[in-house]
């Protein structure tokens, strides 16, 4: 009796929530392009891109959690002054996994204030090359590679406006940013076949920088779209 009671309430919960809960799909872009002259020469330039899609679920008018993907990828070239001058190029890319839940804090018509929190998992490489500058071509293999496994959690506010009932638009502050990171990197130095491994622990604002230089304002405004299904 007690276990179709159970199951009773099971089928009840479920479905109550398959009826009342709404799907939204969509996800957030990240686009940032910087470039810094220096005696006559543009050094450094970058150029990083992140892309995250998302699919969540409305569990009332102010709740919303859901998982998402993420993949970012970055270069920049700069010049390092010395005699004689060294060009040096970097790349990075990396992928993730995770979860997020969202919490309306205040609305204002259309226009809601929302807390994100995210718990996830992100693996990534970067490359470093170099070169005497004036040449053309770039040292193979590259000078020194990295791979960085990390896991994180952090809390971020965002921006909603509901262009329709089913549009919305949405802008992630991910600088102004609380959380937790724990990451392990291997670095290798090709050219002395060296091998470095470090491993660092972040707790603070901006804890969830990835990569190091490459990456340190990486996916600080990333706007996106979604749709309730």
């Amino acid at each position: 009796m007690k276990k179709k009671v159970f199951i009773a309430t099971v089928i009840i919960f479920v479905t109550g929530f398959s009826v009342n809960a709404q799907v939204l799909v969509g996800g957030n872009l990240g686009l940032m392009h910087h470039t810094h002259e220096e005696q006559g020469e543009k050094s450094p330039t970058s150029f990083q891109f992140s892309i995250s899609p998302k699919i969540g679920y409305e569990l009332n008018s102010n709740f919303l959690v859901g998982t998402f993907l993420s993949y970012s990828s970055g270069t920049s070239k700069e010049i390092l002054w010395g005699s004689p001058n060294f060009d040096k190029k970097q790349s990075s890319i990396s992928f993730g996994v995770g979860g997020f839940g969202r919490y309306s804090l205040l609305k204002f018509s259309k226009l809601v204030l929302v807390a994100e929190g995210q718990i996830g998992f992100r693996k990534g490489s970067s490359n470093i090359w170099h070169r005497y500058s004036g040449y053309t071509e770039w040292n193979t293999p590259a000078s020194e590679s990295l791979s960085t496994t990390k896991f994180y959690t952090n809390v971020f506010p965002a921006l909603t406006y509901n262009l329709t009932n089913k549009l919305i638009f949405d802008v992630c502050f991910n600088f102004f940013n609380l959380g937790f990171s724990s990451s392990s990197t291997t670095q290798k130095n090709n050219s002395f076949g060296s091998e470095m491994k470090t491993k660092d622990t972040y707790f603070g604002f901006k804890a969830d920088t990835f990569l190091g230089s490459v990456s340190n304002w990486f996916d600080s405004i990333t706007v996106g779209f979604y749709y309730r299904f």
